[in-house]
């Protein structure tokens, strides 16, 4: 929904931070045997995030006879998010790279931690691994749990991969019931690739996009319905329009496919609205 750049931190030096304060020389031991198998499965992470194919690693502990799949997640949970250390600084700066702190699944909601697009209880050897750290609102994390995908349209979109901002793919159509406008939204298919919308389809469907957006918009609208009859009263339809176009340039600063962005280009297509 919300591209973001790759993280900058390599995994090296987040494997190394998080398991720098572990006292447990033994664990230590073992963190240190499984670091080339680590290294190894991040680089495959990467070339398969860049082709579009991050479902075709195969989940469990590929690191199994140096290091149990716990002290994996024990990594993450006591090693990366330690108070007060190098690696939660780490955890940070990846926690704090979207823009505005909006969650880039739903590109509504705050973000408040990171969430493991291929979750550490599935894929452990991947619980410190930057580029499979997002970003994320406790909501979308929640949603997401420890799902494993089959396929490239299954999975959600990865914000550090999947990019789909250059296009206005998001349509937002205004529909009138007992007085009011109410807004839904759907996927412009002519647009994209069709493993594209399918994927978009089900990324929404998941999080429950459709009726966030819905309700989102819809209130948006019965907010503004004041503003938009000033601007009718004072300067007719051009003014509606007028103030709908600079609405569009707005919102689509932030994001070509926001909900705000593609309500604001709903009213703008919609002559009763802009006339009524």
């Amino acid at each position: 929904m919300l591209n973001l750049a790759s993280p900058t931190i390599s995994a090296e030096e987040m494997y190394d931070a998080a398991s720098e304060r572990f006292l447990d020389q033994n664990l230590r031991e073992r963190l240190r045997e499984a670091r080339p198998v680590y290294l190894e499965s991040s680089a495959d992470y990467s070339k398969k995030g860049a082709t579009y194919s991050l479902h075709e690693i195969a989940d469990g502990n590929p690191a199994e006879i140096k290091i149990p799949t716990l002290d994996l997640i024990t990594l993450y949970d006591q090693g990366l998010l330690r108070r007060r250390s190098k690696a939660r600084l780490l955890y940070e700066e990846i926690r704090l790279s979207t823009p505005h702190n909006i969650c880039p699944y739903c590109n509504h909601r705050n973000v408040g931690q990171l969430d493991h697009f291929l979750a550490k209880s599935k894929f452990p050897i991947l619980s410190v691994c930057p580029q499979n750290l997002v970003p994320s609102c406790a909501d979308c994390n929640k949603i997401k749990r420890d799902r494993t995908y089959q396929s490239f349209t299954e999975a959600p979109l990865h914000p550090y991969f999947d990019y789909f901002e250059g296009i206005d793919w998001l349509v937002c159509k205004l529909e009138k019931t007992d007085g009011y406008w109410i807004a839904k939204f759907d996927i412009d298919s002519a647009s994209l690739h069709a493993n594209n919308v399918l994927k978009l389809v089900n990324h929404f469907t998941e999080f429950g996009l459709w009726e966030l957006y819905s309700i989102q918009a819809s209130a948006e609208l019965a907010r503004q319905s004041g503003l938009v009859e000033e601007f009718r009263k004072s300067g007719g339809a051009a003014a509606v329009r007028d103030y709908l176009e600079k609405s569009v340039r707005s919102f689509r600063a932030f994001s070509n496919n926001h909900w705000r962005t593609a309500l604001a280009r709903g009213c703008l297509d919609n002559a009763e609205f802009i006339e009524e």
